[in-house]
C-alpha cells in the first residue's frame, strides 16, 4: 500500500505530548513527543492541518477547551471548520470567532452517544464543506469520588462518553477514509486522562 493509501491516526494528549500512529494494513508505526505523520509528504509533519493547505475539519467537542484552541489554529492555517458540540450556542460562539478572524465554520448540534446524531452532523458538515478530510474526536468527561460510591449507571456512561464516542466516530468516517486513500482521525484526551475514573 503506497503513503497516500495510509490512514493516520493521532491519539493527542494535553501537556504530555502526542502519539503517531500510521494505520497501514495494522501496522504501528512512529511514535514521536507533538508531532504526526503526514502521509501527503511521505514523513513527519506538525499538524494534519499545514499552513496554507486547504481542508475540512470536523471536531466533535469543537465549542470549548482543547476542541475550541484546535479549531482556532486549523482555521488559521486554512481549515474550513464544522464545530460539532451539545452545547450549541458555544458551538455558534467560536464559529463565529473563527469567521471574524476571516475562516470558514459552521456550528452544529451534536450528541455523540447517538450513531444517528453523528451521522447527520456528519451529513450537515459535508453539505456545507464538502468531503471531511480529518475528523476529531475531543468529547470526554471524568468521574469524581470514591469509587465504591460511584452508581454503575455513571461507570457506563463514563465509558459511553469517553470511549465509545469515539468508536462511533472512527467507524462512521474509516470505511470513507479508506475508500477514498486518505483522511485523518485525531482522538484526544485531556490532563483528565491521567486520573484512574478517566482512564476510559
Amino acid at each position: 500500500m503506497s503513503p497516500s493509501r495510509m490512514i493516520f491516526i493521532s491519539v493527542l494528549v494535553a501537556t504530555m505530548g502526542a502519539l503517531a500512529f500510521g494505520y497501514d494494513t495494522g501496522v504501528i508505526s512512529g511514535a514521536l513527543p507533538f508531532m504526526a505523520l503526514d502521509a501527503s509528504q511521505g514523513g513527519l509533519g506538525l499538524n494534519p492541518v499545514s499552513e496554507g493547505l486547504v481542508a475540512s475539519a470536523l471536531i466533535f467537542g469543537g465549542a470549548k477547551g482543547i476542541g475550541r484552541a484546535v479549531a482556532l489554529e486549523w482555521a488559521r492555517r486554512g481549515a474550513r471548520l464544522a464545530i460539532a458540540d451539545l452545547d450549541e450556542d458555544a458551538a455558534k460562539a467560536t464559529a463565529a470567532d473563527i469567521a471574524a478572524q476571516g475562516g470558514e465554520a459552521v456550528a452544529l448540534a451534536a450528541n455523540v452517544l447517538s450513531d444517528e446524531s453523528i451521522a447527520a452532523t456528519a451529513s450537515a458538515a459535508e453539505n456545507a464543506f464538502g468531503p471531511v478530510d480529518i475528523v476529531m474526536n475531543n468529547v470526554g468527561a471524568m468521574l469524581n469520588g470514591h469509587p465504591e460510591d460511584i452508581p454503575y449507571a455513571e461507570w457506563q456512561r463514563i465509558m459511553d462518553l469517553n470511549y465509545l464516542a469515539a468508536v462511533r466516530g472512527c467507524k462512521h468516517f474509516l470505511p470513507q477514509f479508506l475508500a477514498r486513500g486518505s483522511g485523518h482521525i485525531v482522538t484526544t484526551a485531556s490532563f483528565a486522562g491521567l486520573y484512574p475514573y478517566a482512564a476510559s
